[in-house]
């Protein structure tokens, strides 16, 4: 999970500058002022929208691997106890306790498919 980062201040509606969010509430209390507005700085707002963006690529590779395994691979006639197994035409994962692994077999079983 992505968090927020810390505000360096808190701004009212009046552009006062307060030192924390308590202190805003506080004063937007004390006035017909609507609730307080964290200020970050641009470094702040610089990293946060990186580590969104980055997010949303992890999501986006997530979503492809998935449409792929639900379009092209098939699953497997025998069943364990309640357990199923999906095949996929491609590499094995490097070890088989590894989601890393695994994304990267499903990476490459694609750009297989892709390929040919």
């Amino acid at each position: 999970m992505i968090e927020k980062p810390k505000p360096e201040c808190w701004g009212t509606v009046s552009n006062r500058l307060v030192r924390d969010e308590n202190h805003a509430r506080m004063w937007s209390g004390l006035t017909d002022e609507p609730a307080p507005r964290p200020l970050y700085t641009e470094a702040q707002l610089d990293a946060y929208t990186a580590e969104l963006r980055a997010e949303v690529e992890r999501l986006r590779a997530d979503a492809a691997r998935y449409r792929f395994l639900a379009e092209r691979c098939r699953s497997t006639s025998e069943h364990w106890g309640g357990r199923w197994s999906v095949v996929i035409d491609g590499p094995a994962p490097a070890s088989h306790n590894s989601k890393d692994d695994f994304d990267a077999a499903i990476d490459k079983a694609m750009e297989a498919s892709n390929a040919g």
